[in-house]
């Protein structure tokens, strides 16, 4: 499971459906489907998060209104 900088400005949690789509992005990730990872992303954004990638791990925030 990927580490998960959720670092929205009320430090509330990913939902669940989030959660598990920043995870498999981060596997498509590691088995270099760039491809897929790029769609998991744009899923992601259509959900209102935004995935931004950092040494640690994955950054997650809510799309700014």
């Amino acid at each position: 499971m990927a580490k998960i900088d959720s670092t929205a400005s009320d430090y509330r949690q990913l939902p669940p459906e989030i959660e598990a789509l920043v995870n498999e992005r981060e596997t498509a990730r590691k088995n270099k489907d760039w491809k897929l990872a790029d769609k998991i992303r744009e899923t992601i954004k259509k959900k209102g998060y935004i995935v931004k990638d950092a040494d640690y791990g994955p950054q997650v925030t809510p799309v700014p209104e």
